[in-house]
Parts: C-alpha cells; structure tokens; sequence
C-alpha cells in the first residue's frame, strides 16, 4: 500500500506570519500581479456615526464596512504558490500540474470586514458571510468523531 501525497501543502514563509485583515470588496479586479500598498488607493477609516463600522472611498465609490471574526478555533491565511511556473488564481488552486499543491503563509487573519455600496452589507443575508459559517459548520460535522456511533 503506497503513501499519499497531501493534496495541499502550507508552509509558513516565517515562525511568525505578519497579521493583516482581509477584505471582502463588491468588486472584480482584473489584474493578478502585485500592487504596492499606499494610502491613495485603499485608507478604510473608522465611521463617524458607529464605532464597529468603517467607511473607505476606492475607484470614486464610497463604501461602508462591517467587521466579521473568524469563528473561535479558526484563521485565515493568504499564501502564494511556492512552486515555480505555477499560476495560482485568487479562487482557484491547480493541482493537476503537480502531484500536491505547495502554498507559503504570508500573513494571518482573525476579521474579514465585508463592504457594500453606500450601505452596509447585510451580513444575515450576504452570500459571502452565510458561505463561511455553513462551511464552518460543514467541516465541524464532518471532522468531529462521535463515539456512540462505534457502539
């Protein structure tokens, strides 16, 4: 019997992975390459009217944020493709170019603040925030180990 590779592998670029927050955007952005950060075109800012709100401007547009944890026992990473001449989309990791994915950390995140247009997205009804927790309890049902089922 013959041993399986993993099918994704994450390392950590460091023993201690900066932290960030992440940012879910009403938008799609067409371009896949690095961007230097500067203030110009992405400075989220405290709301004047609610503490736990933020508001930022990008590409003219205002936007208003809400912050949203993780669930306790969760983090996020956002890692890049440590194999050579592999191209990794935002969503998607090929892994029929090579027998397991090999991903490094770049950072950690504990939040990610979805925006909406002009308003703030509902987080009750928003696609994104609904996904992570159905998954999150998904993956709770199907790693748990339930001793009385062994009876």
């Amino acid at each position: 019997m013959s041993t399986s590779q993993p099918i994704l592998n994450l390392g950590a670029v460091s023993s201690s992975p900066k932290k960030t927050t992440a940012h879910l955007l009403p938008c799609k952005i067409h371009h896949t390459g690095p961007v230097e950060p500067t203030r110009s075109f992405w400075d989220p800012q405290p709301s004047a009217s609610s503490s736990d709100t933020k508001e930022a401007y990008f590409r003219g547009r205002k936007l208003k944020g809400k912050s949203v944890a993780l669930p306790e026992g969760y983090k996020g990473v956002v890692a890049i493709s440590s194999l050579p001449d592999q191209n990794v989309d935002a969503d998607v990791i090929d892994l029929e170019k090579d027998s397991h994915g090999k991903l490094e950390v770049q950072a950690e995140f504990d939040e990610v603040v979805v925006w909406g247009h002009e308003s703030l997205a509902d987080a009750g009804a928003d696609g994104y925030v609904r996904s992570l927790e159905e998954w999150v309890g998904v993956a709770g049902a199907i790693h748990c180990f339930d001793q009385g089922a062994n009876k």
